[in-house]
């Protein structure tokens, strides 16, 4: 993967403009991109769920120059570098596993009263793409199945097996498109991360710290991609 400075990817990108706009008191400076390559260990793996979840809510340090603001979590030995810090810059990208850390959860958008920052992080999307079905893949161990279980209800969402027959999917496809509609059609794990990325990153900003993305191989300065 390789990460500009100073760039996120699109989702955030508007967010980063408002943060510099808040916290920056001198006239902005002109963006500087660089670029470096990650090599991975193995392919994408935290997007399993046979992987452990770990929430992690960021790390602002004060004695360094550079914040990761943006990283494809499904790149376990990556993540796992970043959020355990084997390095030296801060941390702003925000990991919600569970009820209590904020998974599912929404947080209302000031520029919009009475909504939530869904609409203008992601814009208009299906029950497909906002995560309302949820495919259980094997093994099913009684383990995994709680678990998977336990997330589906904090979500909201609808759980079904990847064994599960033509007739099983298609009743859970029409429940998930019926929870999707009853939410008002955001999304199903929710935007309060956003929130806590928002000023994860304003706290970077006020330090000056450079802000570092890390885009999947291929798709920087590609613009929006389809990718969540």
């Amino acid at each position: 993967a390789s990460a500009p400075a100073t760039r996120a990817p699109a989702v955030a990108a508007n967010a980063i403009a408002q943060a510099n706009a808040a916290a920056a008191a001198d006239a902005p400076t002109p963006a500087v991109q660089q670029t470096f390559y990650l090599t991975l260990k193995e392919g994408p793996a935290i997007g399993d769920s046979a992987q452990p979840k770990i929430s992690y809510h960021g790390d602002i340090r004060e004695d360094t120059s550079s914040c990761f603001i943006s990283f494809p979590g499904k790149y376990a030995s990556g993540w796992e570098a970043l959020t355990r810090q084997y390095h030296e810059d801060s941390v702003a990208c925000i990991f919600l596993c569970n009820k209590d850390d904020g998974l599912g959860q929404h947080a209302e958008d000031p520029r919009n009263p009475g909504f939530c920052y869904c609409a203008r992080i992601y814009g208009k999307r299906g029950w497909r793409e906002f995560g309302y079905l949820r495919v259980l893949q094997g093994p099913f161990t009684d383990e995994r199945l709680k678990e998977a279980e336990q997330e589906a209800a904090t979500m909201g969402a609808v759980l079904v097996r990847a064994d599960e027959g033509p007739a099983q999917r298609k009743e859970a496809e029409a429940q998930a498109q019926a929870r999707w509609e009853e939410s008002g059609k955001v999304a199903s794990w929710g935007c309060k991360w956003y929130q806590e990325w928002f000023e994860k990153v304003s706290q970077a900003i006020r330090k000056k710290q450079k802000l570092k993305a890390v885009f999947f191989p291929g798709q920087v300065g590609l613009g929006k991609l389809g990718c969540c």
